[in-house]
């Protein structure tokens, strides 16, 4: 393993794709084994197509070729997937792509370097067929249940928080995102790709990796828009041994070397290298060159418990209590607070501090020099706590409390009214409490909507409705009812 015990910390990733062993230029094997030799990565990803044709011949060079590039790495590890020429002929490639490789069509491997967590997770997207080379790809549904149990299982060895906090590299072979360069998307891209996304969502992968169409790319997706934290980084490799002709710009001779950056145990910055082949010397080199930030999120835990109260005159009470804790390596250093009340209070304070106090740990914050306003408006305050000191890997409670008169004047007019809480991070637990303290009444039906779902508790002068882990930046949507008693 890598001597990566103290930050910061620097981990080098090659991710290499196409070789098309049997059609590879031999000058491209030199020069690749060249340069990874110089590099030393930690370890190797390649992203299919291993050989042009399901020949034994040439299987026997592309595994003689993954045991000498094994020796280049730090870990010693190269991870393969097939790609759509390693599965042609119907099931007789991927058979041979099992026997003469001796590779899992999939896994899903826990690699640690140092302090930090991998999570190395092969997709095999291909889908074996007469039609040669012109089959699509697809992740089926047996493909993406195996996925998801086996990703369960790591997440229950390693715990939540660790696995949360792991870095999770996917690899497969088609495109889940369109190229600006290619038309023949029939033969590219994976048909379920919007469900193949959905399921990184929800797994909170961090990097994918993939090859196909010798066509360099690279998209970041935010998925979870207005955040600067929820978003996947999609990296697409051009060829990196088949013989080409270099003016054929559709067929690029490049690879990546990645570096994931940072301290402690989380990465934060991924700097990224495309290496093309220069034909004149013989060599592989560096023609572009960025960064990208990563794993940005530096919360551990987040958890919320929402209290909303209906006093009497139909004032409107909210408090909420947050407990928070950073990932280990990082610290929060502010917490943003949204509260306000509709247009249907008549009665409204003109500045954030007649509305709200906050306290830490039970201590009293100050508005001189722990709370920043963001935003103020009659109806609405916009506040950030600047934690000081930061917030680390001891849990800290953050309480805050609003008072809207008339913020619940619907029920007065109507007998009926309502709100939305969003979380500004991800969040693991969210409780939602409404409690009536107006005399002569009880809450008829609490109705709490998220993510399509609905949700509804019993009569009552307190209803209780809770959340797991609800994803950032989607409103939870309730309304209740007043029941006169008898």
């Amino acid at each position: 393993m890598t001597a990566t015990t103290e930050p910061p910390f620097a981990i080098k990733i090659a991710h290499i794709s196409d070789l098309h062993f049997g059609a590879e230029d031999e000058n491209k094997v030199k020069a690749l084994k060249t340069i990874l030799k110089e590099s030393g990565p930690d370890f190797i990803c390649i992203t299919g197509d291993v050989v042009d044709r399901p020949w034994k011949s040439s299987f026997l060079k592309a595994k003689s070729f993954i045991n000498e590039v094994e020796a280049l790495c730090k870990t010693g590890k190269v991870y393969v997937i097939p790609g759509n020429h390693d599965a042609i002929f119907g099931g007789f490639g991927i058979s041979r792509f099992r026997k003469f490789l001796n590779q899992p069509l999939d896994f899903v491997e826990h690699l640690p370097i140092g302090l930090v967590d991998l999570c190395i997770i092969g997709v095999n997207s291909t889908f074996p067929a007469i039609k040669d080379l012109w089959t699509s790809g697809r992740v089926t549904k047996n493909r993406m249940e195996r996925l998801s149990k086996s990703l369960e299982k790591l997440a229950g060895d390693l715990g939540p928080f660790r696995f949360r906090n792991a870095f999770k590299i996917v690899l497969i072979h088609h495109h889940p995102l369109p190229t600006v360069t290619n038309k023949f998307e029939g033969m590219v891209y994976l048909k379920n790709s919007g469900e193949f996304l959905n399921e990184m969502v929800k797994h909170e992968i961090s990097l994918i990796l993939h090859g196909h169409q010798h066509d360099p790319c690279d998209f970041s997706v935010n998925y979870n828009v207005g955040g600067e934290t929820d978003f996947i980084t999609i990296l697409s490799a051009g060829t990196a041994l088949k013989h080409t002709d270099e003016s054929d710009l559709a067929h690029s001779t490049h690879f990546y070397l990645l570096t994931l950056k940072g301290a402690g145990a989380n990465p934060n910055e991924l700097h990224i290298s495309a290496l093309n082949y220069h034909k004149e010397t013989s060599r592989f080199l560096e023609t572009k060159s960025y960064f990208r930030k990563v794993g940005t999120d530096p919360f551990a835990a987040h958890e919320l418990d929402v209290k909303y109260v209906i006093e009497q005159d139909y004032d409107l009470v909210e408090e909420v209590n947050a407990t928070i804790k950073a990932k280990p390596g990082r610290v929060i250093e502010e917490f943003p607070i949204l509260t306000g009340v509709d247009e249907q209070a008549d009665e409204v304070h003109d500045s954030p501090d007649k509305v709200l106090t906050v306290t830490r740990d039970g201590r009293p914050l100050s508005w001189s020099s722990d709370l920043v306003v963001m935003k103020d408006e009659p109806r609405s305050k916009h506040v950030v706590v600047k934690l000081k000191p930061p917030v680390g890997t001891q849990p800290v409670l953050l309480t805050w409390r609003a008072q809207w008169p008339k913020g619940w004047l619907g029920l007065r007019e109507w007998g009926r009214d309502g709100g939305s809480y969003t979380a500004d991070a991800k969040t693991d637990k969210l409780r939602i409490t409404v409690e009536n303290n107006l005399k002569g009444y009880s809450i008829g039906q609490f109705t709490v909507i998220y993510d399509g779902q609905i949700k509804r508790s019993s009569e009552g002068n307190r209803q209780v409705i809770e959340i797991t882990k609800p994803a950032r930046f989607k409103n939870v949507v309730y309304w209740l009812t007043l029941k006169r008693n008898q």
